[in-house]
């Protein structure tokens, strides 16, 4: 006897054997097709006569196609349920399907249908966050490969004058470290760092560009190529300046010395300014 059976991704018990011949119907259109349509593993076995009896190859068994993936090898296993129930020696051999991606309805909490979540994005996508996406990395790994700018949030200080903040960088994928630190550096409510990282369009992990970051986002901003390659190319004054960038200079969450830290002029190189009494532009960003 054979017959092919599906199981959970945690094998459950094999009580659902009274409806096996409806399974095998769906494992046979399932097979014809191909593909996966959830996490779940598919078992074919048969009842043997004895313990000694060979796991060989059944007359009528389902094909094993090569692109379903490894086909181990028949194995002898005791079922309880074979035999009527009393229990015998069965082949048995299995495959695990990987679940086919479905994109999520939405994880914003914004009414926009447009900020909903996607296998992939292009740089001027609405993002997730109800953000616009401006800057795609997909050497990166998954998490941090597209990244979106939410809206100005005018202008605060960046904080902790006379107070060096250990451990902030310059580069892509430091930003949210950057934040995190500034945060625990400096009590100071309204700085910019405090301000970047509220939360917004149904996320809380919004946070202040590092200095590389902020380049590559004036980039964007000036209609400049943000392609991975041209990553190290500073932002300069070409190009016309897109809507939403009310600010000249905007900070980045990265401190030069205990007195100042980086901002970026959208239409030149970034440069450093005090930490206070010089309220910059501040945008949140994220990585998703």
């Amino acid at each position: 006897m054979s017959f092919l059976k599906p199981f959970a991704k945690s094998v459950r018990s094999r009580s659902f054997l009274a409806i096996s011949s409806a399974l095998v119907m769906v494992a046979g259109v399932l097979f014809s097709a191909n593909i996966a349509t959830a996490d779940s593993v598919w078992v074919q076995s048969y009842e043997r006569t004895s313990q000694t009896e060979a796991c060989a190859a059944q007359p009528g068994e389902t094909p094993w196609q090569e692109s379903w993936g490894a086909n181990p090898s028949w194995s002898q296993s005791w079922e309880q349920w074979a035999n009527g129930g009393k229990g015998g020696w069965t082949c048995t051999r299995s495959i695990t399907w990987a679940q086919t991606p479905i994109p999520a309805t939405s994880s914003s909490d914004s009414d926009d249908p447009n900020c909903e979540v996607r296998l992939t994005y292009s740089v001027g996508d609405i993002g997730p966050g109800c953000g616009t996406v401006f800057y795609v990395d997909m050497t990166r790994p998954a998490g941090s490969q597209f990244w979106e700018v939410g809206s100005d949030l005018g202008s605060a200080e960046w904080g902790c004058d006379a107070t060096s903040i250990a451990g902030t960088l310059t580069g892509i994928g430091a930003g949210a470290a950057n934040t995190t630190a500034i945060k625990n550096g400096c009590p100071a409510v309204g700085i910019a760092a405090r301000v970047a990282s509220e939360p917004a369009g149904g996320y809380s992990d919004w946070f202040l560009p590092s200095q590389d970051e902020l380049n590559q986002l004036c980039k964007y901003a000036r209609m400049q190529s943000t392609a991975v390659a041209d990553q190290t190319v500073l932002c300069d004054n070409t190009g016309t300046l897109r809507s939403g960038f009310d600010h000249p200079h905007y900070w980045s969450s990265s401190q030069f010395n205990a007195d100042n830290a980086w901002r970026q002029y959208f239409g030149a190189s970034p440069d450093t300014a005090p930490k206070i009494n010089d309220p910059l532009g501040v945008l949140p960003i994220r990585a998703f």
